[in-house]
């Protein structure tokens, strides 16, 4: 049966609309280089490897993330293409953010939403400044593809009937999604959520224990998150800190401080009121649960470094993909008051994707200019001559700590940058501070 013509064209305008976001990709990505955590799966965990084994560089946890399947991406992509450019790297972030999108905007039909609002929401998602880390750091690939692997789980096992091969390649995803972040174990609990919902207890178990079992080796054999233990972890905090989080998430879609309580109210009523169709309300309840676990959770890691970390554009980013979907339906209520509203919406979700765009690039461009700012301290770093009592095992730049002095030449051997001399004054008071023993640190 053909697609309705209101289907068709939906569709076709959100395909313009990933052309359009590919433009975008491409400004915002241009400038982009090697910067913090990228260092520490290019350069520490080779370190470990060393020390440890390579089974401690592949499997040991970063920050509480199980990463083995970013680290293998890693490494065959350095194997193929060496250090010389970042795109190659950069490439794989924004295909799996764009096959998320487009797994989301099925997840939106599905539901109920019509296909002009699945559009329309789902344009903002594709230019998500809000969410910029997890579009334009290449080393968010961890994110990416734990949720995309959680969507594409999501779309698979919701059917009716006995297990199938569909729920078997569920439970392989989430192996996937589960050894990529840390992000695993909460999409876990949402897939077990939504099938005991359906009550297909026989679906629930294959497409949940595997992983589940996966992740408690995987956290008693190499797991841990130093960071949140030397911090603590002050319980008292974590309800401003999920409310942040949870405030920050609606704002990325209305970027009217003044409509977020509205918007808030909104999702919460079509939580309740899609009961009439249980296949919608499961999975819009099961993603909306997930993303209030997933704030939790991260938040008792993180609430002893800083409550503001809840509006951290990676989080924002990943709770920004569990909460469209009632979002969506939401503003398809509109019409209940008239067309004029539910045109009016449509002109607000238009309006935030311009918003988000701007965001994103200009978030982006400063990434992108305090990645190129330290690469030309590393150049300099390689071409300075420093006395022969530097100590070559300080951190030689402020952010990338990962980044030695002495591994400065083996940056050079692979490409990575080619040694500079000084050409301006900035240039040469950062080279005589080096020569005086003056040496960037994490502070």
């Amino acid at each position: 049966m053909l697609a309705q013509p209101e289907h068709r064209l939906a569709g076709a305008a959100f395909a313009a609309a990933i052309v359009v976001a590919t433009v975008v990709f491409a400004i915002v990505g241009r400038n982009q280089w090697f910067i913090l955590d990228d260092w520490s799966v290019l350069i520490t965990r080779r370190r470990i490897g060393v020390v440890d084994g390579a089974m401690h560089e592949y499997f040991v946890g970063q920050d509480g993330h199980w990463m083995t399947v970013p680290v293998m991406l890693y490494r065959a992509i350095e194997a193929l293409f060496g250090l010389g450019s970042y795109w190659p790297f950069l490439v794989p972030v924004l295909i799996a953010h764009v096959a998320s999108v487009v797994l989301l905007r099925v997840v939106c039909r599905r539901v109920g939403a019509s296909p002009w609002t699945s559009t329309l929401v789902c344009s903002i998602v594709l230019v998500l400044g809000s969410g910029w880390e997890n579009i334009v750091f290449a080393v968010q690939i961890t994110y990416n593809l734990t949720l995309l692997a959680f969507l594409a789980q999501l779309l698979l096992v919701d059917h009716d009937g006995h297990v199938d091969r569909r729920d078997v390649a569920g439970s392989v995803l989430a192996i996937i999604g589960t050894a990529s972040s840390g992000f695993g174990p909460f999409f876990v609990f949402g897939i077990a959520l939504l099938l005991v919902l359906r009550r297909r207890w026989l679906a629930a178990a294959v497409g949940v224990v595997p992983s589940a079992l996966a992740y408690v080796w995987w956290w008693i054999s190499y797991g841990g998150d130093a960071a949140a233990d030397r911090a603590g972890r002050p319980f008292g905090r974590l309800p401003a800190f999920v409310r942040l989080g949870v405030d920050s998430t609606l704002q990325a879609l209305v970027p009217l401080a003044s409509l977020t309580g509205i918007v808030a109210f909104g999702v919460v009523a079509v939580l309740l009121l899609r009961r009439r169709d249980p296949g919608s309300h499961d999975i819009i309840v099961a993603m909306a649960a997930t993303m209030m676990l997933m704030f939790i959770g991260v938040g008792v890691e993180r609430i002893g470094l800083s409550i503001d970390i809840a509006a951290s554009s990676r989080y924002v980013y990943m709770a920004v993909f569990l909460i469209v979907p009632s979002f969506a339906l939401a503003i398809d209520e509109l019409r209940r008051l008239g067309r004029e509203f539910l045109i009016a919406g449509w002109i607000l979700l238009a309006a935030t994707t311009a918003v988000q765009s701007g965001l994103l690039v200009i978030n982006g461009s400063d990434r992108a200019a305090l990645a190129q700012a330290e690469r030309r301290q590393l150049s300099l770093i390689a071409g300075a001559q420093l006395p022969d009592d530097f100590d070559q095992l300080q951190a030689c730049v402020e952010l990338s700590v990962d980044i030695r002095c002495n591994q400065v030449a083996i940056l050079v051997e692979k490409g990575a940058i080619e040694p500079l001399q000084p050409v301006d004054d900035a240039d040469r008071a950062f080279v005589a501070g080096l020569a005086d023993g003056i040496v960037a640190t994490d502070g």
